[in-house]
This record gives structure tokens, C-alpha cells and sequence, in this order.
């Protein structure tokens, strides 16, 4: 395998104004809220987002795709109105493969 040098601040957190939007679920055991909270430390131009009931992979639940779409067009995460995120609902059992029932 090829192996290189690692720049000495290589395990430093990342810091300064980059913008970001961080999503966690409350409930992912992957990638806890925590771990996002630790990056937001760090990032003056960064939200934190963490949706209840939720576990991994939240972007495509209920209002995100337009938060994310807003921040994409605007870069400014501190102007996001995320009222919506408190709606999102945790998503029905499947009890066939065709779908969860009505």
C-alpha cells in the first residue's frame, strides 16, 4: 500500500467561518449527536441540526432537503429558520417489503 507523511495537525479539529450544516439524529448510535456538537465547537459559521426520534441518514426526512437546499444557496447557516425540524415524525414500521402500511 502506499504510505505517506501525515501533516502534523492532521487530528486537530477543524476551525474558522467554513459554512456548515451538521444533521444528526437523536437516536444514531453511528454517529451520535455528540460528534456533531464536538464539531460545532469549533466552526463560528455552522448549525447544528438534531432530529428527535431519528437515527442515521436524516437528510432526505421532512423539511431537510429544503433547509439543505436553502444553506447550499446561501452558505449562511445561522440564517436557517428550522422551526419545521421539530415536525418531523419518526418514520411508520415496514411490516412488508412493499412499504410501510396505510
Amino acid at each position: 500500500w502506499p504510505n505517506g507523511v501525515r501533516p502534523a495537525d492532521f487530528a486537530e479539529p477543524l476551525t474558522g467561518a467554513l459554512p456548515a450544516l451538521l444533521i444528526s439524529g437523536a437516536l444514531d448510535p453511528v454517529t451520535p449527536p455528540e460528534y456533531g456538537d464536538i464539531v460545532l465547537k469549533t466552526l463560528s459559521n455552522a448549525v447544528h441540526i438534531v432530529v428527535s426520534q431519528q437515527g442515521h441518514i436524516n437528510l432526505g426526512r421532512g423539511c431537510l432537503p429544503k433547509i439543505a437546499a436553502q444553506f447550499l444557496d446561501s452558505l449562511d447557516a445561522k440564517s436557517l429558520d428550522l422551526n419545521c425540524v421539530k415536525k418531523i415524525q419518526p418514520a411508520p414500521f415496514f411490516l412488508e417489503f412493499t412499504g410501510a402500511a396505510p
